[in-house]
């Protein structure tokens, strides 16, 4: 079956936690709070105000607002600027680079019954711990911990009773240095260091490490560390920011009781002032077990929000009750060996979802025409550890293979490695704004009982493609939900465009091609010109559309929108029509025209996919005609050259260079008093009228059509040099 299982050959970096999603207090030197959201994770991470902008401390310590990005520096601003007046970005931030995280991955599949795995407990010399390690052997293995369940109970109930973690917890051991010394802020080598530390003590202490190599590779498969006190995720970074990492990467791995111990996950003791809640360790446990982070890992967006438990699901459904993480999305699940989504094929009516919480049953339905994009469907209900979710119904996943075999799959909005079709089409994650609501799952707050290709969202592809895909009579009733899916006609069509060109700011043409084996009775398609230097001016049909009516208009965009209706595209292939642009350059350029979309139907009414092409348009440059007059005169005298300029672009800038052959020329200015010494002419200053025309004449007098230009003109070498220049207001064709 394709694309069931995507193997994880992941480049693994530093993976860590999502920043808490209440607000923190930011201490001012004074002593005074402001309020500010954490943003990002533990490798990029920022503080921004609750209208968005960045906050920053200055050299005093002050919190200010940033007004710039300067290499990986955030640029403080003044004390008392306000962004708004001066149009300052939001969510400013530097991109960092992440450390490569090489250990190996564990092979779940390989066990069948208890997964093994240690939690060493470490404190420091001036930070001592609160709970003690039965607390934590508690919340990692009691049924029912703390009336939310422990961390076995969750991935329990996420895996079907398929998974069974077993937590040796053993501590507290003591560290080298104080609580500082490690913290987020002097870098993660010394989070490194204090995890070595804390193996070195167990060992010492006689624990076996080689029981929890579970797949029996040689290496211990998941490594789990608490330290003492709250993570730098809640906003202090002289804490250690929840984080999985390697030893390797500080040349710390080490061979104990034959098995290696590299891969590390590093979460903290407290959290909202009270033990730590098992929603931080079960994300960092995810990333053991070789899942990536599913949040936009930039900051600009908020991947699948709190919907799934890689993302910012830790905190809770709700975002704010890390003691009932939210379950994996179904694609983290399927990685994992817990479920095999159902392969519909075949138009299916009336599919009954059973809450995804207590069965394993999803649904995938792959795009026909690209190999890498499918969605997935499930039925998400507030129940077990879901049950603090917005809203119940069905959650409709779209998924793209090659997002997901990269690095950060979900942090190029909106084109996910795993994205959440959100019901209300308002694309608040997309936009950050948030991290789910209400509006996300079908039918939803806004009543959505339709995702097709014409619906908002709609399934198409990424790039555009529709799949004619039709998810619809989506119903909820009560924990169950039912549902319609139409596969639509597997008739594709193909469009192309041509090679276009045109004259630089005159006409040019380009022909947009269809190869169809049966007659098409309406087709539509929006062009983008990259860059924009094309306008859309007509549309000539030929023999094959010569009954269609078209209609054609240039967007606020800049794209071009064309559509055929009410005749028939007959069955072949070859051009359909041909476009009219209006070249809007003054110079030669390569402008690349991308089908952004493209809707076909048949005779009949059905719609048909169409897969595109994208094509080239060569602006070519046209010669501009310098052309010197004729002048005579005797020697010694002064005689004016007429210079003529027949231009076909607008012209910002004019420059040419002559000379003359023999050398007997030389620019002349007439003679003045020059009074006040400042190397030029002024009115009142008298002068040689060499000429008879009563007015002071230099070496050069502008024509009509550029009279009040700045220009400049020399001699050197025997040649005559002018520029002239008025970019503002350039000169028409």
């Amino acid at each position: 079956m394709r694309k069931l299982i995507t193997i994880l050959v992941f480049i693994q970096l530093l993976w860590g936690v999502s920043a808490v999603q209440q607000p923190v207090k930011l201490v001012q030197p004074d002593g005074s709070e402001i309020e500010a959201y954490l943003k990002g994770d533990e490798w990029n991470h920022w503080f921004e105000s609750a209208e968005g902008y960045t906050l920053v401390q200055n050299e005093r310590d002050e919190w200010v607002y940033a007004v710039a990005i300067q290499g990986d520096r955030l640029i403080p601003g003044k004390a008392g600027f306000e962004p708004e007046s001066e149009s300052i970005p939001k969510h400013l931030h530097p991109q960092l680079p992440r450390p490569e995280d090489n250990s190996p991955i564990p092979q779940i599949s390989l066990t069948q019954d208890e997964y093994k795995l240690p939690l060493l407990l470490i404190e420091y010399p001036d930070h001592n711990a609160q709970y003690s390690e039965q607390n934590f052997n508690d919340l990692m293995n009691s049924t029912g911990w703390n009336g939310t369940g422990s961390f076995r109970d969750f991935y329990e109930e996420i895996s079907y009773d398929q998974f069974h973690p077993d937590a040796t917890v053993d501590g507290w051991y003591m560290a080298e240095n104080n609580h500082d010394y490690y913290g987020y802020n002097q870098g993660f080598i010394y989070a490194v260091e204090l995890v070595r530390k804390a193996v070195d003590e167990a060992e010492a202490a006689g624990m076996d490490f080689s029981q929890f190599d579970n797949d029996g590779d040689g290496w211990v498969d998941a490594l789990n560390i608490v330290h003492a006190g709250p993570g730098a995720e809640e906003g202090d970074q002289s804490n250690i920011w929840s984080h999985k990492w390697s030893l390797s990467a500080a040349d710390l791995a080490v061979q104990y009781d034959g098995v290696w111990i590299d891969s590390y996950t590093i979460n903290p003791e407290i959290q909202y002032n009270t033990q730590v809640y098992i929603g931080v360790i079960a994300h960092e446990f995810g990333h053991a077990l070789g899942l990536p982070d599913l949040y936009d890992t930039d900051g600009s967006s908020a991947g699948i929000g709190n919907w799934g438990l890689m993302s910012g699901g830790s905190w809770g459904t709700d975002g704010g009750s890390p003691w009932y993480p939210a379950h994996m999305c179904p694609w983290g699940k399927t990685q994992m060996g817990w479920l095999t989504p159902v392969l519909l094929e075949n138009d299916t009516t009336a599919i009954e979802l059973l809450p995804v919480e207590t069965y394993p049953v999803v649904y995938q339905i792959n795009h026909p025409t690209d190999d890498s994009e499918y969605f997935m469907l499930e039925n998400r209900q507030k129940r077990g550890f879901d049950v603090n979710m917005y809203n119940e119904g069905l959650l409709i996943w779209h998924m793209d293979d090659e997002k997901l075999n990269q690095w950060g799959p979900n942090s190029d909005e909106p084109h996910y490695g795993v994205g959440l079709e959100q019901a209300d089409g308002q694309y608040h994650l997309e936009l950050g704004f948030g991290r789910g609501d209400a509006g996300d799952p079908y039918p939803g707050s806004t009543g959505n009982h339709t995702f097709d290709d014409d619906s908002v969202p709609n399934s198409h592809s990424y790039y555009f493609v529709p799949s004619l895909i039709s998810v619809n009579n989506i119903v909820l009733d009560d924990t169950m939900v039912y549902v319609d899916v139409a596969m639509g006609t597997d008739v594709i069509v193909n469009s192309e465009l041509t090679y276009g060109s045109g004259p630089a700011w005159d006409t040019g043409t380009m022909s947009v091609a269809l190869a169809n084996d049966f007659d098409i009775g309406q087709f539509s398609c929006i062009l983008h010109d990259s860059p924009d230097r094309l306008i859309i001016t007509g549309v000539n049909l030929n023999d094959r559309s010569s009954d269609m009516s078209v209609t054609f208009e240039e967007s606020e965009e800049g794209n071009a929108h064309v559509e055929l209706t009410g005749g028939t595209i007959s069955a072949g292939m070859g051009s359909i029509f041909e476009i009219e642009f209006f070249c809007y350059s003054g110079a030669e350029i390569l402008v690349e025209i991308q089908t952004s979309d493209a809707d076909a139907f048949n005779s009949s009414g059905e719609e048909v996919i169409v897969t595109t092409e994208d094509g080239i348009f060569q602006i070519q440059s046209v010669p501009q005609v310098l052309s010197p007059g004729e002048a005579s005169g005797a020697a010694g005298e002064v005689m004016a050259v007429p210079v003529e300029f027949a231009s076909s672009v607008p012209l910002g800038f004019v420059g040419f260079r002559f000379s003359d052959d023999p050398d007997f020329l030389s620019l002349y200015t007439e003679p003045y008093s020059d009074d006040n010494g400042n190397g030029q002419w002024d009115e009142g200053e008298s002068f040689e009228d060499t000429n008879g025309n009563g007015a002071w004449t230099g070496e050069v007098t502008l024509g009509e059509r550029i009279n009040g230009w700045e220009y400049d003109v020399y001699e050197a070498n025997n040649s005559v040099l002018f520029t002239t220049v008025n970019w503002p207001n350039p000169l028409d064709p």
